[in-house]
């Protein structure tokens, strides 16, 4: 009978769902559009209490199904990963991180015997190893009269002394709060290592020799990122479906291990987290274009006409800079990296700003160096010079500005992932202006054409806007718990 209701519960959301219109597009008022959301809204509220309601951790443990897997990607500074931290740390008893294998050395801050924060770190070090309370940051800030530390160098001391384990463990497989030796290490150079990531809370950290041991051995889909590798058991994928530790598996990961994934689990849940929506998409673009070409835009299939994004346009030109050479070391990877995110960052650039010269903004990016272009030319054979590379971008940017759509289109979403990124650079007092981290920001944004053309491929797709966290969190976590409830009923 309860499952009646809630099904019956279920079809009433599905229908005002259903009947939900893009009111954006429509000439009516604001107040309107705004009662009708907020009414759009409660209807998912009421959708997910009932799922959370009835998709105990008791139910979960009993259920064998793909769909208690999650794969999620995102353009790079959306906010893919501070939505699936919110996640964890407000329905923990439901969700589990998945973590992926990686050879990269712990994350981080070094302190020397120089820098006037070395002190305070140490004294931290020898009370906790003498079994005595650690004295708080605050206190330490007096003693050593710190107190004219700006207000990052502040907030990095209090994450190192003072984690909050709590929001850290957050759905991690690890409940145990790391001891001393595993948060800090003194050098043979005498200088403090702080780690802020940790083993079984971020990844499974593994040394390069431990992890191709594992791909012969155990079938571990290993894959290079930048100077190192990264590895994705897919036994432990299967294994997640079956366990019945009541929490639904998730996995944060970018386009490499989504396809992986759904080429072995096709029904797992697979979500993509998009800045906009195709409605909003459309519009900015008509802002752009004219009034006159509405009926065309609005007429655009948007994924299709991005497919491949400014990574189409370089394979035409240079196919070997974006499908690399098989085997290649991590540092010849990371040579090519450099040299396709150069030629990335600088089209995206000039896509947005139309007016800048090629050659002056990479050698004031400092994008393109000559160690990476040895690197090039030793494993394609072809003489690829920093005069070869900007002919390059130029025939880039010349082939995507024929097509007044295609460049129309590039120019809404990488302007939308660069101002984000920008945003977050802000808030943490970096200077989004200064060419050598904007040649990073558009490196990330020029890639977003080519990723948001992808997300039709992924089951789910969740806009977050601009300063609406929790509205996102609430619709992820609908979506995930919406999925493995119908996956229930069949």
């Amino acid at each position: 009978m309860m499952q009646r209701k809630f099904k019956i519960g279920l079809s009433i959301l599905a229908i005002l769902l259903f009947c939900y219109i893009d009111l954006s597009s429509l000439m009516i008022s604001s107040s309107i559009v705004a009662d009708t959301c907020l009414l759009l809204r409660r209807a998912r509220l009421v959708e997910l209490d009932f799922l959370l309601k009835y998709l105990t951790p008791e139910i979960i443990s009993k259920v064998e199904s793909p769909a208690k897997f999650v794969i999620h990607s995102a353009s790079s500074g959306t906010g893919q990963g501070t939505i699936k931290e919110s996640l964890l740390e407000k329905y923990g008893d439901r969700f589990q991180k998945f973590l992926l294998y990686t050879t990269r050395a712990r994350r981080g801050i070094e302190f020397k015997p120089s820098d006037p924060r070395y002190a305070v770190v140490k004294e931290y070090i020898d009370t906790v190893s003498e079994g005595l309370p650690p004295p708080s940051v605050d206190e330490l800030l007096e003693r050593y009269n710190l107190q004219g530390l700006s207000e990052r160098e502040k907030e990095d001391l209090r994450n190192i002394l003072e984690p909050n384990w709590t929001k850290i463990l957050a759905g991690a497989p690890r409940t145990d709060i790391p001891s001393l030796s595993e948060r800090f290490e003194i050098t043979p150079q005498g200088t403090i290592k702080a780690y802020t990531e940790f083993n079984g809370v971020h990844y499974w950290f593994v040394s390069e020799e431990e992890l191709f041991k594992l791909r012969d051995e155990k079938g571990v889909i290993v894959e290079p990122v930048r100077e190192h590798f990264q590895g994705l058991d897919l036994t432990q994928i299967e294994e997640a479906f079956k366990a019945g530790n009541g929490k639904i598996f998730i996995l944060e990961g970018d386009r490499v291990w989504f396809d992986h994934v759904i080429r072995r689990f096709p029904n797992v849940t697979s979500i993509f987290i998009a800045p906009i929506s195709d409605a909003e998409f459309k519009e900015r673009m008509i802002a752009q274009l004219g009034e006159e070409q509405r009926d065309t835009v609005m007429a655009l299939d948007l994924p299709k006409l991005l497919q491949g994004g400014i990574e189409r346009y370089i394979r035409e030109t240079q196919s070997v800079l974006i499908k690399f050479p098989d085997n290649l070391t991590p540092q010849e990877n990371v040579a090519f990296l450099n040299i396709r995110n150069a030629i990335i960052s600088a089209v995206g650039y000039k896509i947005t700003h139309p007016e800048i010269d090629v050659e002056s903004w990479l050698i004031s990016a400092g994008l393109v160096k000559d160690s990476d272009l040895q690197i090039v030319r030793q494993k394609i054979g072809l003489a690829l010079d920093f005069e070869g590379v900007v002919e390059i971008i130029n025939r880039v940017y010349k082939a995507i500005s024929s097509d007044p759509m295609v460049l129309s289109a590039m120019r809404v979403i990488i302007s939308e992932m660069a101002g984000r990124i920008e945003n977050r650079l802000r808030s943490q007092n970096q200077n989004p202006e200064d060419p050598r981290i904007a040649g990073n920001t558009y490196a990330r944004a020029g890639q977003s054409p080519r990723e948001y053309a992808g997300s039709v491929d992924y089951g789910s797709i969740l806009i977050n806007r601009w300063g609406q966290l929790d509205v996102s969190v609430e619709e992820f976590t609908r979506i995930i718990l919406k999925k493995l409830w119908e996956d229930i009923q069949k």
